[in-house]
């Protein structure tokens, strides 16, 4: 019977901080959105996924192509503002944009 306690307690406990980095990367992600909203002009849409507690992807998706912005200044800023806002450097960003049929 403790040992059944002890086998809930340690789910409860996982399951509590499974919510917990859900919340804060949700958090997180609205702030690298916010961020490069005002620097660009454009607010993307955040994704980000964690692995045994590491941050191992973010994915920052445009709707459209960022005006006056270079591939190289829209990675930069997008880095800059996940590294600040997630406190970690994901093991990989993809930098993405969507476009209609029409535009291209």
């Amino acid at each position: 019977m403790k040992g059944l306690i002890a086998v809930l307690l340690l789910l409860c406990l996982s399951a509590c901080d499974s919510a917990s980095t859900l919340k804060n990367g949700l958090v997180q992600s609205q702030a690298v959105a916010a961020e490069l909203e005002r620097h660009m002009g454009s607010k993307p849409q955040v994704g980000f996924a964690w692995n045994n507690g590491a941050l191992t992807q973010v994915t920052v998706t445009f709707d459209g192509i960022p005006q006056e912005q270079n591939l190289q200044q829209i990675t930069a800023r997008a880095s800059s503002a996940i590294r600040k806002h997630f406190k970690q450097t994901p093991q990989r960003v993809i930098v993405a944009f969507a476009i209609t049929a029409s535009e291209h």
